[in-house]
């Protein structure tokens, strides 16, 4: 092999063209130039880019299903019954010095399903919900349990 010479090509895989020759032979020693070392790192980065914007998707996927669950897991209608119902006899149950005062209940979150609302209205439980930066409070038709 000639000094100055390889036998790999002059070209990257960028198709970038290597101003200067793979090795150079000084006094019998084989010395690489900068050129090759610079593109293997920006192989290597775009490789370490490449799994980073995979990543991204990846977890951007998982926020978009976990979002959807949330969605599932907000609160049903027949949470609301169970409320009115078996929450109120446990909490008597449970706090027997409290047994003989008047229960309002409310039902707190971010958002509700228009059934949720409609339900507890029926059953005279209050909503409170997030709204903008405010917290909206409807205790139009509280009733005592």
């Amino acid at each position: 092999m000639e000094s100055g010479k390889s036998s790999l090509d002059d070209k990257t895989s960028r198709g970038r063209r290597n101003p200067f020759p793979l090795f150079l032979f000084f006094f019998g020693v084989q010395i690489v130039y900068l050129w090759e070392i610079f593109i293997r790192q920006e192989q290597t980065m775009e490789q370490s880019r490449e799994e980073s914007d995979r990543r991204i998707a990846q977890h951007e996927k998982e926020m978009s299903e976990w979002r959807e669950k949330q969605k599932e897991a907000d609160i049903h209608p027949n949470f609301v019954e169970t409320v009115a119902n078996d929450k109120v006899s446990q909490f008597r149950k449970y706090f027997p010095e409290y047994k003989n005062y008047k229960l309002y209940l409310g039902i707190a979150g971010f958002s509700f399903d228009d059934s949720v609302i409609e339900e507890a209205k029926n059953r005279g439980i209050g909503i409170i919900r997030q709204v903008g930066d405010a917290v909206e409070i409807d205790d139009k038709d509280l009733k005592a349990y």
